[in-house]
C-alpha cells in the first residue's frame, strides 16, 4: 500500500511539471509571434523613418533600407523638387542715393576782391564745415587771411538783394562750424541771417550761435 501511494504521488508531480513546461513554452511562443509581427509591420511601412537597428545594422530612409555603414545614394527622380533662382531671374537693385542732396541755388557767388564795406564781423555760426556747405549749397571757398589767422572764405549775395554775406572759417579755431558774416548796413540782423539761410537752403536749426 505505501508503494502504491508513492507511485500515485510521483505521477501527480510529473503531470504538474509537464503542465508548467507547456505553459512556459506557450508563453515563449506567444511572445515570439508578437515580436515577429511588430517587426514585419515596421518593415512594411515605406514612409516611416526609424533609427538604425544596432543588431541588424539596417535603417530606413525615404522608403529605402540600407546598411548603416553604407552611404545613401538617391536618384534624381527620388529627390524632392526644388526651384532655384537663375541668373535671368535676378534683377539688379536700384541705386541708393547716399550723397548729400544739393539745394537749388538762390544766390549769386561774388569775388573776394573787392571786399564789400561793412562786412567785418560774424552775426551767426553754422554747424557745418566749409566742405559740407560746398557739397550742400554749391558754394566755392577760397583760401585767404585776416588779422587773426588764415581763413577759408566764400562770399555771395541772395537773389533780389543788394547786401552781401560771407562764410568764414578760421583754420586755427578749435571750435567747429563756419561763421556767417552780414554787412553792417543791414538794420535787422535776424532778417539778414534769415535771408542768407534761405538763399543757401538752410534754416535756423543749422545755427549754433546767433549774435544778440
Amino acid at each position: 500500500m505505501p508503494d502504491a501511494s508513492r507511485a500515485v504521488a510521483n505521477c501527480g508531480a510529473a503531470r504538474h511539471e509537464v503542465a508548467i513546461f507547456r505553459r512556459c513554452r506557450h508563453m515563449l511562443d506567444r511572445s515570439h509571434r508578437k515580436r515577429k509581427a511588430s517587426s514585419s509591420l515596421v518593415r512594411s511601412s515605406p514612409t516611416r523613418d526609424r533609427l538604425p537597428d544596432r543588431h541588424a545594422g539596417v535603417r530606413t530612409l525615404h522608403g529605402l533600407e540600407v546598411k548603416s555603414s553604407s552611404k545613401v545614394t538617391l536618384r534624381e527622380s527620388q529627390l524632392p523638387s526644388r526651384k532655384f533662382a537663375t541668373a535671368t531671374d535676378c534683377r539688379p537693385m536700384p541705386a541708393i542715393e547716399t550723397s548729400t542732396p544739393r539745394v537749388q541755388r538762390a544766390f549769386t557767388q561774388l569775388s573776394l576782391d573787392p571786399w564789400p564795406a561793412g562786412l567785418s564781423r560774424a552775426a551767426a555760426v553754422l554747424r557745418f564745415e566749409p566742405w559740407e556747405i560746398s557739397k550742400r549749397c554749391g558754394l566755392s571757398f577760397a583760401r585767404s587771411h585776416d588779422d587773426l589767422d588764415f581763413t577759408d572764405v566764400a562770399m555771395a549775395r541772395p537773389a533780389r538783394s543788394r547786401t552781401a554775406f560771407a562764410l568764414v572759417r578760421h583754420l586755427g579755431c578749435p571750435a567747429a562750424g563756419t561763421e556767417l558774416w552780414i554787412q553792417d548796413r543791414v538794420r535787422d540782423t535776424r532778417l539778414g541771417i534769415a535771408g542768407a539761410l534761405t538763399s543757401l537752403g538752410l534754416s535756423t536749426r543749422d545755427l549754433v550761435w546767433v549774435r544778440e
